[in-house]
């Protein structure tokens, strides 16, 4: 199962995410040569998986394209774009708590893309490996683009 983990490109590290796709691999539960993790900006030595820190979009469209499956934060752009390629997504949001981010609301829009049926959400390691175990068994709803909708769902979060 070949999987892209991307963190989109904010300024804020994301090495929580890193040392539990690590621990992951170094467990068995991922193989790391079927990871490819783009990395943003980060403070963790990754040991077990092939990683960069940003690439051109089109490099980036065309890893989620090969992927099987897609580890993301809960930025819409990665979410929505692999969605529409087919993916199956999971997505692991930035917490504010641990300053990945300056609010929750990649926790609220995971939510949401979550009840929709889309993803399957991931907050912490457990959870994450149990996404991964069971990715083979989830059917994602097919997405269908709203934007009026979404653009209203975006407001009402800010």
């Amino acid at each position: 199962m070949k999987i892209f983990a991307s963190v989109g490109s904010t300024g804020f590290k994301f090495d929580r995410f890193f040392k539990i796709l690590d621990e992951l691999c170094a467990e068995g539960v991922i193989n790391g040569n079927d990871l490819i993790a783009q990395t943003g900006k980060t403070d963790y030595a990754i040991k077990n998986y092939e990683h960069f820190d940003f690439a051109p979009y089109e490099r980036v469209n065309e890893l989620i394209g090969n992927a099987d499956v897609i580890i993301c934060h809960s930025g819409t752009g990665t979410v929505i774009g692999s969605l529409k390629k087919g993916k199956k997504v999971i997505v692991f949001p930035r917490r504010k708590k641990y300053n990945e981010h300056e609010s929750d609301h990649q926790l609220d829009l995971a939510g949401t893309f979550e009840s929709d049926g889309y993803v399957l959400v991931a907050r912490d390691k457990e959870e994450l490996k149990n996404a991964i175990l069971g990715i083979d068994s989830f059917s994602p709803k097919t997405f269908v683009s709203n934007n009026s909708n979404f653009v209203e769902l975006i407001k009402g979060l800010l």
